[in-house]
């Protein structure tokens, strides 16, 4: 065996060796009468109650308890309209919300809008971004995100769950966000 190198050698105290006591079976006893069972709750109006939950006086409800228990709740996200938003959300990922803003506003003025942002080869972007980390995948997703906004959406961010999902880098999460 090669000098400086030592087998891995079993503890000295022996605990590996011991095993705690079985915990002794318990025998049940059958003298007890079994207990009637109580009524199952009511499965035939799963839809009902899926419609009373999006009901908007529930919504508005929710709203304004939401908004009496946290007043002024603002996005940590610096802003100042949807294709911000989104681009900020995509590069949060795995990110600081403070390194996001300090690299947005720079990116913003670059690249105002989604067409500015589609006319870029991912590579382009890469260096304006890498403080973000991940910013391989970050720019692949933005580049792909802007150019089908403006194909598929005339260069408005879309207003749909399932239009933004169908936006690169976008998952439910970020297009929560910016819904």
């Amino acid at each position: 065996m090669p000098r400086g190198i030592t087998p891995r050698r079993p503890s000295r105290s022996g605990r590996h060796e011991r095993r705690p006591p079985a915990a002794p079976v318990r025998a049940r006893v059958l003298t007890e009468k079994p207990r009637a069972r109580a009524a199952e709750p009511d499965r035939a109006a799963p839809k009902q109650r899926a419609q009373a939950a999006t009901s908007p006086e529930r919504i508005a409800e929710i709203l304004r308890r939401l908004e009496a228990r946290y007043p002024g709740v603002t996005c940590a996200l610096q802003h100042r309209n949807a294709w911000e938003l989104l681009v900020a959300t995509i590069l949060s990922a795995q990110c600081t919300d403070v390194r996001v803003n300090m690299v947005t506003p720079e990116l913003f003025r670059r690249y105002p809008s989604p067409s500015a942002l589609a006319a870029l080869a991912p590579e382009e972007l890469e260096p304006q971004i890498r403080s973000t980390g991940f910013f391989r995948n970050k720019s692949k997703s933005l580049v792909g995100a802007a150019k089908k906004i403006v194909q598929d959406f005339g260069g408005q961010v879309p207003a749909e769950m399932s239009d933004l999902l169908s936006l690169p880098g976008v998952a439910r999460k970020t297009a929560n966000v910016v819904l």
